[in-house]
């Protein structure tokens, strides 16, 4: 991966970032603009465009998405925002059928972050609820419905000495929909992998069709808690416990179970933040998952 970022464009703090991701199962192209102080203090204009290429066991896709908005900063802890989006996707799903989707969508959001380190948390809380209606067209059937995702993560110092750290995290989402069918497969909702549920694939917690490839639902739900300890200045070690759920409903049902795992991992505290490796171990596998899963990245996981 690599990035670009020029924070004073006009010469007035316009800030344009540009990213390319090249991965095994995703590349991706994103430019983001934002202007700040846009009509108001404390306002900025937000503008996006990505191009992408995902192909993984849920769907493989070529999709491209525009967007833009407004943010409001409320209180330094406080942002809410709105805005559109345009989304055209060329999907293959997991059953091989081809899938043409046009969106329009209008995002809002409020996001809340107390938390006195973006990329190493040891106290406060991070919450956000986001609610999106989309209109359009999946292949040639008229689609309309609506994505509900909040979550919550709280950290707590348990010694003063930001030594312990006790992390917690929660999520909630639900895709206000009476057919799984008209929801386009890049907007189902998924779970597992590195920031959801360690131990699983990426997006393979929740149903599996009869190739053993996750088709996505209606809802989900995740929790996990984790310990964080420093044992040297730079070296840290973490325990974590995980769950998640997807299921085919609006309202979760759990009909596919609930999946768990456990893991450690360890932490090299760098000059630009924690670089993070996690073994995650399934602790109610499927015959379809794998026994374990590696997790490399910067930052902590939630």
């Amino acid at each position: 991966s690599g990035e670009f970022e020029h924070r004073n464009l006009f010469g007035s703090n316009e800030t344009i970032t540009i990213e390319a991701l090249v991965g095994l199962d995703e590349q991706s192209l994103q430019n983001r603009y934002r202007l700040p102080q846009f009509g108001r203090p404390g306002q900025d204009l937000v503008a996006g465009l990505e191009l992408r290429h995902i192909d993984d066991d849920a769907f493989e896709e070529f999709g491209g998405t525009l967007t833009l908005g407004l943010e409001r900063e409320i209180t330094p802890e406080l942002t809410i925002g709105a805005g559109g989006l345009l989304e055209l996707s060329q999907i293959e799903e997991s059953d091989g059928s081809d899938t043409t989707s046009r969106l329009v969508g209008l995002p809002i959001f409020a996001a809340y972050d107390n938390s006195d380190d973006r990329l190493d948390p040891t106290e406060g809380f991070r919450a956000r609820l986001s609610f999106t209606p989309f209109s359009g067209y999946v292949g040639d059937t008229p689609a309309a419905f609506a994505v509900l995702d909040g979550s919550l993560s709280a950290y707590f110092d348990l010694t003063g000495e930001k030594k312990y750290i006790l992390a917690g995290r929660g999520r909630f989402a639900s895709v206000l929909s009476g057919d799984l069918d008209v929801v386009a497969a890049n907007r189902r909702l998924f779970s597992g992998g590195g920031g959801s549920v360690r131990g699983y694939r990426e997006r393979f917690v929740g149903p599996l069709d009869a190739n053993d490839d996750p088709v996505g639902g209606l809802s989900a739900v995740e929790m996990g808690l984790e310990m964080r300890a420093r044992v040297a200045s730079a070296v840290g070690i973490a325990v974590f416990l995980e769950a998640g759920s997807v299921s085919t409903s609006v309202a979760p049902e759990f009909d596919e179970g609930v999946q768990t795992a456990a893991g450690v991992g360890v932490r090299y505290f760098s000059p630009i933040g924690p670089l993070r490796l996690d073994v995650g171990v399934p602790l109610n596998p499927r015959d379809a998952d794998d026994s374990f899963q590696v997790y490399i990245s910067i930052g902590q996981a939630f």
